[in-house]
């Protein structure tokens, strides 16, 4: 268990699986795992996608930016990932790019204290 404001961490998991899905290559895979750690829940989210190249993913978590605006066929403004960095803050946990391995593998991670750990 987290404490926290249920409807903004809907709005996390919605918007992490969301990208998964819209930034997936056809016929690609989603997996979304949930574990819990002596202080902290765990929650990652990766996708078979194109990657998130070395050049660009210290800015991923920044308001309006976009890794690839070629893509015409992607909806939004670059504000979902900045959206996930402030609700994680807010509830005192870390959103990482844990893995991006090549063009295979791209996973968020997701760590919020755990209400015992409060």
């Amino acid at each position: 268990r987290v404490t926290g404001d249920a409807l903004h961490l809907r709005r996390l998991v919605l918007n992490l699986l969301d990208n998964a899905c819209k930034y997936n290559r056809p016929a690609g895979r989603v997996r979304c795992d949930l574990t819990v750690e002596t202080d902290a829940a765990v929650l990652r989210v990766g996708n078979t996608g194109p990657g998130i190249s070395a050049a660009v993913r210290e800015r991923v978590f920044e308001r309006f930016f976009r890794a690839d605006a070629s893509r015409p066929n992607t909806r939004g403004h670059g504000l979902g990932l900045a959206l996930c960095w402030e609700i994680v803050e807010l509830h005192g946990g870390r959103l990482s790019l844990a893995h991006t391995g090549g063009p295979d593998w791209t996973e968020f991670e997701v760590r919020l204290p755990s209400a015992a750990a409060k």
